[in-house]
């Protein structure tokens, strides 16, 4: 393109970068996420908390902070800083998962047992 002078009016020239923003924004967008994926998987404690509520799991600032005192929850503290990692995150929600055949029969053997020992 040659140098040269366009002239226009200012409602025309909003339209032209504002089609140009457009243009770029989901280039920006692609380019944020290819990065984001490179990143390590460490979560800031919000980052934790949205991931958490994000996961159905329900979380706030309090009982996240409760967990990390009562050390329930995976974390890492660097200073006075804590952070988590994502993977780390879903391997504890995963363990934290409760199979229902599994108490299925445990309920049915208190059920007997309590039945054999009224008898």
């Amino acid at each position: 393109m040659e140098d040269s002078i366009i002239v226009t009016t200012e409602k025309r020239l909003a339209e032209i970068i504002d089609a140009r923003i457009d243009a770029i924004i989901p280039k920006l967008e692609k380019y944020q996420a290819r990065n984001k994926q490179g990143e390590t998987d460490r979560l800031s404690l919000d980052e934790a908390v949205e991931f958490l509520k994000e996961q159905k799991f329900p979380v706030t600032r309090s009982s996240l902070y409760n967990r990390i005192h009562q050390q329930t929850i995976p974390y890492q503290k660097i200073g006075r800083r804590v952070f988590f990692s994502k993977k780390e995150l879903n391997k504890w929600l995963n363990s934290q998962t409760v199979t229902p055949d599994l108490n299925m029969s445990q309920a049915v053997t208190r059920i007997a047992k309590s039945a054999s020992h009224q008898k």
